[in-house]
């Protein structure tokens, strides 16, 4: 959470954690899959641009807390968690979060 306050309240925290995921997600999924690369590698681009350089290094940061917060307790829902302690304000009605 406290990478998120790193973005000032430029964003909504719903948006920074909306385009985390998604980010996240185009990341594992380019590595292992490569006949939807490119669409994956353009959605990803589209998302990333819209940040600042120094707003762009703290996604690489969220994405260590995850993965060793996953480690920590593999039986935990550890992104849930995250979603709900973070509180994003805004219904995400058609946002899809993916959870390992």
């Amino acid at each position: 959470m406290k990478c998120i306050q790193k973005f000032g309240g430029k964003y909504q925290t719903w948006e920074i954690f909306a385009d985390f995921i998604s980010m996240f997600a185009c990341a594992i999924s380019n590595g292992i899959d490569r006949v939807h690369f490119k669409p994956r590698e353009e959605m990803y681009m589209q998302i990333i641009r819209k940040y600042t350089n120094e707003e762009q290094a703290i996604f690489p940061e969220m994405m260590g807390h995850v993965i060793n917060g996953m480690e920590e307790n593999r039986d935990c829902d550890f992104l849930g968690e995250l979603y709900m302690a973070l509180g994003p304000g805004k219904p995400l009605e058609r946002a899809v979060f993916y959870t390992v």
